[in-house]
């Protein structure tokens, strides 16, 4: 089953904006996919929150040519939460969609935070072997991907 998220805004706060997910109906299906907004991409597993909501994090990078820094970016963050059963929005309130520091009658359902203010990127120098060379030098890894590479460099010793 595909569900997405949604290009209609439902609530707009500051540098975050809100969207929901579709709600396709699954029936007679063996699990449910998820098309992230356009140019968004997931490095991640996702987390599973209370036995009902996977949630996980998306990016869309552009960082600058130029820029010497590679953790530098002018990039968007997506938080994403939906279903698990379904992929598709969740039945309750998920996000504090009009910042009032509570989930109250007066926020709305959505199932993607997009902040427009560059991306959360964690700078992490690692030592690494080259492949070509074989000498050990530090690279410097950057955001989720981060996570990613450690787990995988982890398990396969």
């Amino acid at each position: 089953m595909k569900q997405e998220v949604q290009t209609k805004v439902v609530a707009a706060n500051g540098n975050r904006t809100f969207y929901e997910a579709t709600r396709n109906p699954i029936e007679n299906q063996k699990g449910w996919q998820l098309a992230l907004p356009k140019g968004f991409i997931s490095i991640d597993d996702a987390y599973v929150r209370r036995n009902k909501v996977a949630q996980f994090f998306a990016f869309s990078n552009k960082a600058s040519e130029n820029s010497a820094n590679v953790c530098t970016s002018s990039g968007q963050s997506a938080l994403i939460e939906v279903s698990l059963f379904t992929g598709g929005l969740y039945s309750d309130k998920l996000f504090d969609t009009n910042n009032d520091k509570r989930f109250s009658e007066g926020d709305v359902q959505a199932s993607a935070m997009i902040t427009s203010e560059g991306l959360s990127l964690k700078r992490v120098n690692v030592k690494m072997q080259d492949a070509q060379s074989g000498k050990l030098g530090n690279k410097v890894l950057c955001g989720s991907a981060t996570a990613a590479i450690l787990r995988k460099s982890t398990s396969t010793r």
